[in-house]
């Protein structure tokens, strides 16, 4: 789905860049923070503007994913981390009522000790 939004907002800029093409002679004057430049036309102003757009896009987007698998990885580790000492902690507990041979079929209490 963001691979076709990303085309649209291409080819409405494109579209844009067109309807601006139609008045090539139109000229403004752009003032950056040291230098100035006089008579540019409209059309490459805003294809510069567009593409910076884009690749500034693109960038924050590349980042957001490489984010998003470094948690994805991080938060996968802490899930293998948490089976595996559950899976412990259930032998031990397995070995524990093997020893004990209890008669009674009562699941065990985490909250309270056993009363003996």
């Amino acid at each position: 789905m963001r691979i076709v939004l990303t085309f649209f907002w291409v080819l409405l800029g494109f579209l844009i860049l067109y309807i601006f093409s139609q008045n090539v002679g139109q000229t403004v004057s752009v003032d950056l923070l040291f230098v100035q430049y006089e008579q540019v036309n409209l059309i490459t102003v805003t294809f510069i503007c567009l593409l910076l757009g884009f690749i500034l896009g693109s960038v924050f987007f590349t980042i957001h994913i490489i984010r998003s698998k470094k948690e994805k990885n991080h938060l996968l580790r802490q899930v293998k981390s948490l089976t595996n000492k559950l899976a412990e902690s259930e032998k031990k507990q397995q070995s524990g009522q093997d020893e004990e041979s209890d008669t009674d079929n009562e699941p065990p209490n985490h909250f309270f000790p056993p009363v003996k």
